[in-house]
């Protein structure tokens, strides 16, 4: 399995001026590289890629000026961005693309007229290594003539959590937080996989963010999300405030400071990261009550084309929909998560799951308020949102049943405490600990 570690890099004020020429001599060999494959394609000659570019700028100064690692990844993410366009522009030929994509662009500023110093890729991990407190990255050989050394070694703030074979790196500047940050892939070795036939499926939603039903257990476990809807929420309306003060120069953001457009980058960063963080830990709750219930397999219920299919006007719903999930994100963290302890996820179609009885699978369903279900043939009453992980779950494995009307007690539901997810203090005796779990393994 392949994973990927981060860490925030400390620099002290001669390695920040290093790691910014270097920064800079990338966007510099970007633009001449990038300059021969536009004038290439706009002759309607053929784009070189890969090898073939990397022949032509192998000899340029601008190749020159940097260790062989970085100016061959630099040359390969090139690569990599007009492969992208070129299926990009397959798709919207074919008439599966709206909007016509534009070419790869330059690394310049126009309104500064200045080249961003934020991406330095390395290649290989003979080029950089990580030890118990620094960082160490191969210098120009300019650079090492006038360090005097032949690695720039920079202390950084965070943990390796994986062990195993390092691969491509990147180090890259955050323009909000104004700080460096490292993140190189790791090729870890895969857990045993958990034995046995016994699975589980998982419904997503907003109120409910997850509904996780698992064979022969009668109770469901769910995520309540409107902690994080509040959350999510009061962010937007930040935004929005910083929006319409930068509009109207005369008003003021907060009293201590004049609204920019900085703060509405921080903002929107934060929102996001808080809504990964919930995902995240909801992934390492599952993860734990799957593996101490021997569960081997679970089922994602996969909303595909929701946000193409349906659409819910100008409402709040639609900014929770379309802009507080992203569905595809969502079902990686938690196949990420179930993955890291040697249980199989697998992507289904949830479609008709929340409109036929568990039970019976009677289509004959009545839904007020929406998220009780009730069926009129058997009389099961039942929360939607387990109806739907119930029914994704015999979608999957038809040989699983639950009995009805006693097998349908009350949910373990979870809120958020912008943390962790917490056990309700009415809820039923929990499943399993996460912090438990986690603490022996």
């Amino acid at each position: 399995m392949r994973r990927t570690e981060t860490v925030r890099l400390d620099p002290t004020c001669r390695s920040e001026a290093e790691l910014r020429l270097l920064g800079d001599r990338v966007s510099r060999l970007w633009n001449s590289a990038n300059y021969l494959c536009r004038q290439a394609f706009l002759a309607k000659q053929g784009v070189p890629l890969g090898a073939a570019l990397e022949r032509q700028i192998k000899l340029t100064p601008e190749y020159r000026q940097l260790p062989s690692d970085i100016a061959q990844e630099v040359a390969k993410k090139l690569s990599e961005a007009w492969k992208s366009y070129f299926e990009l522009r397959a798709m919207w030929s074919a008439g599966r693309l709206k909007d016509k994509p534009g070419l790869p662009q330059y690394r310049k500023n126009r309104k500064t007229d200045e080249r961003p110093f934020d991406l330095i890729p390395i290649k290989h991990p003979r080029s950089y290594a990580i030890d118990a407190k620094d960082a160490h990255i191969v210098l120009p050989r300019d650079r090492r003539r006038t360090s005097g050394r032949g690695r720039l070694h920079i202390a950084y703030r965070g943990r390796k959590r994986f062990d195993g074979k390092m691969g491509r790196c990147e180090l890259t500047w955050d323009l909000v937080r104004k700080r460096w940050y490292m993140a190189w892939a790791v090729d870890v070795a895969a857990p045993r996989p958990i034995a046995g036939e016994r699975i589980a499926a998982i419904d997503l939603g907003v109120r409910i963010i997850a509904s996780l039903s698992i064979e022969g257990l009668a109770q469901a476990l769910h995520f309540e999300g409107r902690e994080a809807l509040k959350d999510f929420d009061w962010l937007g309306r930040e935004i929005a405030r910083e929006q319409s003060c930068i509009a109207n120069s005369r008003g003021k953001a907060r009293e201590d400071r004049s609204p920019t457009s900085r703060n509405i980058a921080r903002l929107h960063q934060l929102r996001r990261l808080r809504t990964e963080h919930a995902l995240r830990s909801i992934g390492k709750e599952i993860a734990a009550v799957c593996f101490q219930h021997s569960v081997s397999t679970v089922y994602l219920g996969y909303p595909k084309g929701i946000l193409r299919d349906v659409r819910y006007g100008s409402s709040t719903w639609a900014s929770r929909i379309h802009n507080f999930w992203s569905f595809d994100q969502a079902l990686s963290i938690l196949e990420c998560a179930l993955q890291s302890v040697g249980i199989v996820p697998v992507r289904v179609s949830e479609r008709g799951s929340s409109s036929r009885c568990p039970t019976c699978q009677s289509p004959e369903v009545v839904r007020n308020p929406r998220y009780r279900l009730r069926c009129k043939v058997c009389g099961e009453s039942i929360h939607s949102d387990q109806a739907g992980s119930r029914n994704i779950a015999q979608q999957s494995k038809p040989s699983v049943r639950w009995a009805g009307l006693e097998a349908s007690p009350r949910t373990e539901t979870r809120r958020w405490n912008k943390h962790q997810w917490d056990f309700r203090s009415s809820n039923p005796k929990p499943l399993s600990n996460a912090r438990e779990f986690q603490a022996t393994h």
